[in-house]
């Protein structure tokens, strides 16, 4: 395993899934694009990492690998 292991306290975690799969309900899904922004406004909340330091697509994959039943959204395209 590569890093230091999880940002996120397990309870920290959970509230940002808890988040994303309300707004889910509420019918407003994430992509993965916005999952990771938010994951990082949070992460800076928290005073556990900068703002010149946000997570990448890498950190999402292992959220989902932890969270099997988080699904995101396809990116809408323009028109």
């Amino acid at each position: 395993m590569t890093g230091s292991g999880p940002l996120f306290t397990l309870e920290e975690e959970a509230k940002l899934v808890a988040h994303i799969k309300l707004m889910a309900d509420l019918g407003y899904g994430f992509t993965i694009t916005e999952v990771v922004s938010k994951a990082s406004d949070y992460a800076v909340f928290l005073k556990k990492r900068t703002r010149d330091k946000p997570f990448t697509v890498k950190w999402f994959k292992g959220l989902r690998n932890r969270w099997p039943e988080l699904r995101v959204i396809k990116p809408r395209g323009g028109s």
